[in-house]
């Protein structure tokens, strides 16, 4: 269930790293695209001309391959993509550090999102299970079997339950 080809689990985590990924490289696309006009317009063009345009690039993706390599390889998974992106931005490169800053920016929006669904209104959108706030097993049984009481708030309310009814 939710295992792409590689055997890595989807997620909304995974998806906001490739969203980042893409970002950073349409950059990498764009150099490219110039430098194939460039030598289109020009059949003499030297190799010397192509690799000013790259310095910067022969330090980027190499640190984006061991990135993904990373993820691919322990099959990093949910919230945990964070702390390896976090791992990766602790370049002394300063173009690398701004790349892997930007790709995490892309991913804590989908923390800061399920955050925000939580604290405001008590909802948890994690349908790949991947945030660190989950519903107890009992209040996931009452929402399978139709209770809605309390259903959307997950852990919290059955703790709340928990100590209200110890109170009693």
């Amino acid at each position: 269930e939710g295992l792409g080809a590689e055997g890595i689990r989807d997620g909304l985590y995974l998806r906001a790293l490739c969203t980042g990924l893409d970002e950073v490289l349409d950059v990498y696309r764009s150099m490219v695209l110039s430098v194939e006009r460039m030598a289109l317009e020009d059949a003499t063009m030297p190799l010397t001309s192509i690799a000013a345009r790259t310095p910067d690039f022969e330090l980027l993706l190499p640190a984006l391959v061991a990135l993904t390599e990373e993820v691919e390889v322990q099959r990093v998974h949910g919230c945990k993509v964070l702390d390896v992106i976090s791992s990766h931005a602790n370049s002394g490169v300063p173009l690398v550090q701004a790349c892997m800053q930007r790709i995490l920016a892309r991913t804590h929006m989908v923390l800061y999102a399920q955050i925000s669904a939580w604290i405001m209104y008590g909802m948890l959108t994690d349908p790949n299970r991947e945030f660190f706030i989950y519903p107890s097993q009992r209040v996931a049984q009452r929402a399978a079997h139709g209770g809605t009481e309390d259903g959307a708030l997950g852990a919290n309310a059955e703790r709340g339950r928990q100590a209200h009814g110890a109170s009693e």
